[in-house]
């Protein structure tokens, strides 16, 4: 029951996921809108919603390094998850039963691994919120809760 939660929680944060502005792969300041360039390697997906929810929550200027730390976290998360997923499909095709659940035991070690440290550098940034930004985060959570279905069922 509980890593069911921690994975719908996963879920949540990268889906809703937001950040400081991006840097491009090759270390180059981000453009003017914040945003990172489309040649990231997990591409524009995860930037958008990094932005999006930044926008969202109305981020200041004072809460920009933890900020920058939760995109981090993300970015970080998304490259390792990635590499994992490549690595598992490239053995896919010979894999027995029991290699097979293994590889689903470790994507979801791997996310809950992720959802620690995504929620450590997102209760840092929460904590500094102002009210009328928790009441916002708190929403934005909840609603993205509702639309991926009840935590226990």
């Amino acid at each position: 029951m509980r890593a069911h939660r921690i994975l719908i929680l996963f879920a949540i944060l990268t889906s809703i996921a937001a950040a400081a502005p991006a840097r491009a792969a090759d270390g180059t300041p981000p453009s003017p809108n914040g945003r990172a360039a489309a040649s990231r390697p997990h591409g524009r997906g995860l930037d958008a919603r990094i932005q999006d929810l930044h926008d969202q929550l109305h981020v200041t200027d004072a809460q920009a390094d933890a900020w920058k730390a939760v995109a981090d976290v993300m970015r970080r998360n998304d490259d390792a998850m990635r590499k994992l997923l490549r690595e598992q499909r490239a053995n896919a095709d010979t894999l027995t039963a029991v290699e097979t659940l293994d590889a689903y035991r470790q994507v979801s070690d791997l996310r809950a691994e992720h959802v620690q440290k995504l929620a450590a550098a997102f209760g840092a940034l929460y904590s500094g919120m102002s009210p009328e930004q928790k009441k916002i985060a708190d929403a934005l959570f909840r609603d993205r809760k509702r639309q991926i279905g009840q935590w226990s069922r």
